[in-house]
């Protein structure tokens, strides 16, 4: 299965000579309103691991839709089998929007809760590729909302002969 990462253009060429690191949280799509929003996530996360460190991916499903809105970006590919699965985990990015609509809106009580929610969406990727279809379900049925998955690598790094460019 193909993971995909999307970033600006201008960096482009430092991922294909030196890979993807967690560093690069630095140049975090969205500028630093995105780095506030993982900040804000992170602070309900109840473990080690925090959003901003992570490399972000998506799925084929979205690939159309960030080729056509994305024009200053270039995208990625990166084979999940070449990872370690450990690290990882799909979560609801159709939750993170709504905890940035209601931030901004000035809602912080209850982006707050939904951030805590965000948390619990969690599951390793493999088990979200078996269970696709119930995990769907499920989040339509208890939140009204469609999982929209974002898929988290919580390693440290990703070697640059790893990656493809589209």
């Amino acid at each position: 299965m193909k993971l995909y990462h999307a970033t600006p253009k201008e960096n482009a060429e430092s991922i294909l000579k030196r890979g993807i690191d967690n560093r690069r949280r630095t140049f975090i799509h969205g500028g630093q309103r995105t780095k506030a929003l993982r900040q804000f996530i992170d602070k309900k996360g109840t473990g080690t691991a925090k959003t901003e460190d992570a490399i972000f991916f998506f799925l084929s499903d979205q690939l159309e839709e960030v080729q056509q809105n994305y024009a200053e970006y270039y995208v990625f590919s990166v084979d999940a089998s070449e990872l370690n699965s450990y690290y990882l985990v799909a979560f609801n990015h159709a939750i993170a929007v709504l905890i940035d609509d209601l931030w901004q809106a000035g809602n912080c009580e209850e982006a707050i809760a939904w951030a805590d929610v965000y948390w619990k969406t969690a599951i390793d990727l493999q088990s979200y590729m078996q269970q696709q279809e119930a995990v769907s379900q499920l989040s339509l049925e208890r939140m009204n909302l469609p999982f929209v998955p974002e898929v988290l690598y919580f390693g440290n790094s990703i070697p640059a002969e790893k990656i493809k460019l589209l």
